[in-house]
């Protein structure tokens, strides 16, 4: 898609008094109706969405920067382009939902878990459950593009979000990411910042703040974002790990429940850049989930079966909550007893089917045990081994492409 103009983005603008343009617009008002002085103005948007905000706008702009995520800056003339919006009528928002899948830590052995629902006119709600067992965070992404997105002309990302949970933003990580390559790989680049917990406000992430990861860790000598002409998958994640050289967990981290409510999630270009192109697009065509199979590895669509199999999060979770109760002296006779009868009454199944249904659990079990120490012992090593050589070749990747724009751009 052509790069449009960004100045053309809207016809006859209307210039209107008000709260601060966001609020407005998130509560699909036209005048404040919070009390708040009409001290700012804005400009409506037009055709393409997009949203130009004025020097004097009196809502602080919450912008991220590496040193001190999350940290209040002087008010700038922002443009926003709003790619996936949660705050339309009721179709519009099912059909941004339906644009995102749960990342969480099950995919590593883990037991988090969250969802993205509909919270309503005021935005998606992300709730979640993070265990520090075997994981460490979750996470929402985009469904793969049917055709990447052109973001030429933008200065980074924003998320207008609100953590409504509780007050500690600060005791969990929570980063933004983006998908320069067609892999579905763990290697993206990342960027950290921090939600408000007092009102939805847009928070701004620059490119420039994204480091290439593979997992948490930092790519040694990686380039930064330069060319986002190409924008395979956005998402974001609340995590215990720290973007570092190592593995580094969060001092403090709270584990537990969370929830994150999301209005937007879209690109910006701030005033001194205006003149550049921003390929203003409606909301990105997913590609289709039969073709995501067809495109996954051939080694990936012979584990994914077994691993299933092993990997399962009931399975994990009766596993762990089985371990809990041996700690506390229950016998495997007792486990059998508490199931039977946790069927019988809390379900109300018959006594043959309550048997019949622990009897196949204990078998699953058990089966589930032999083959988990069997993929361990064999194909775990050789699945590590390629998944790591596949991670490399992202990195790679990366850096050939970097160096090829770094050769075809004339010296200044």
């Amino acid at each position: 898609m052509d790069p449009v103009d960004f100045r053309r983005l809207w016809s006859t603008p209307t210039r209107l008094p008000g709260c601060t343009a966001l609020l407005s617009l998130l509560a699909g008002a036209v005048l404040c109706t919070g009390g708040h002085a009409a001290a700012a103005s804005f400009v409506l948007p037009g055709p393409a969405r997009a949203l130009r905000l004025r020097r004097d706008a009196t809502w602080p702009a919450t912008s991220r920067h590496a040193a001190t995520p999350g940290t209040l800056d002087t008010p700038q003339e922002r443009m926003l382009a709003p790619l996936f919006s949660f705050t339309g009528d009721e179709a519009e928002r099912a059909q941004a939902l339906a644009q995102f899948e749960r990342i969480d830590d099950v995919i590593m052995g883990g037991m988090s878990k969250s969802q993205l629902v509909d919270g309503g006119a005021g935005g998606a709600a992300w709730k979640g459950l993070i265990r520090t067992d075997g994981g460490g965070f979750c996470g929402q992404r985009t469904r793969p593009f049917a055709k990447p997105l052109n973001l030429t002309g933008a200065d980074g990302i924003y998320i207008s979000c609100r953590l409504s949970s509780d007050e500690d933003s600060e005791r969990r990580v929570w980063k933004l990411s983006l998908r320069t390559g067609e892999g579905r790989g763990e290697v993206v680049y990342q960027a950290p910042y921090k939600p408000s917990a007092a009102t939805m406000q847009p928070v701004f992430v620059p490119f420039s703040d994204f480091v290439l990861v593979r997992g948490p860790i930092a790519v040694p000598d990686a380039p930064r974002v330069t060319n986002v002409s190409a924008i395979y998958q956005i998402g974001f994640t609340c995590s215990k790990f720290v973007i570092g050289p190592t593995m580094l967990g969060l001092e403090g981290f709270r584990n537990g429940t969370f929830q994150l409510d999301v209005a937007e999630l879209g690109a910006y270009a701030v005033a001194q850049t205006i003149d550049s192109p921003l390929a203003a697009q409606p909301s990105p065509k997913m590609m289709p989930e039969k073709e995501v199979q067809q495109n996954r590895p051939l080694l990936l669509k012979l584990l994914l079966p077994v691993l299933g199999l092993v990997f399962s999060e009931a399975g994990r979770r009766r596993r762990r909550a089985a371990g809990l109760l041996r700690g506390r002296g229950a016998s495997r006779l007792d486990l059998v007893r508490l199931g039977w009868n946790s069927k019988r009454n809390l379900f109300g199944r018959s006594f043959l089917a309550s048997a019949l249904q622990t009897a196949g659990q204990d078998v699953s079990a058990v089966a589930g045990g032999i083959l988990s120490l069997l993929y361990k012992v064999t194909l775990s090593p050789i699945v590590r081994l390629v998944f790591r050589r596949q991670a490399r070749k992202q990195e790679d990747a990366v850096r050939k492409k970097r160096a090829q724009e770094e050769a075809e751009t004339p010296p200044s």
